[in-house]
C-alpha cells in the first residue's frame, strides 16, 4: 500500500466518511474511489485538489511529501542537475 493510498484512507475514515460517501461527491464511481485506497490506482492532479478541499488536508501530506506535523519528509531525498535526477531512500 503506498504512503497516499493510507493516508487517503485515515483522512476519510478521521472525516467520518464513507468511500460511497466521497465518491459521490467526486462525482466518480465507488470502486474508482476503492482503488485509490488499495493503492491500484491514483487520482489526476484535478481530482487531488478536490479530494484535498473535500477532506480538509494539504496534498503534500496527502502524497508524502509532508509530515503529519506539516514539516517536510526527508525519507526520499532527490538530487537533479537539470538533466538527471538521483533518488536516495535514506535506510
Amino acid at each position: 500500500m503506498s504512503k497516499f493510498s493510507e493516508r487517503l484512507k485515515e483522512a476519510r475514515q478521521y472525516k467520518g466518511y464513507s468511500q460511497k460517501f466521497m465518491a459521490k461527491l467526486l462525482e466518480i464511481t465507488e470502486s474508482g474511489y476503492a482503488h485509490w485506497e488499495q493503492g491500484r490506482t491514483e487520482p489526476n492532479v484535478e481530482t487531488l485538489r478536490r479530494i484535498c478541499q473535500i477532506l480538509d488536508v494539504r496534498s503534500d501530506y496527502l502524497i508524502g511529501l509532508e509530515n503529519e506535523d506539516g514539516t517536510h519528509n526527508t525519507d526520499d531525498l532527490f538530487y537533479s542537475d537539470g538533466v538527471h535526477t538521483i533518488k536516495h531512500r535514506r535506510s
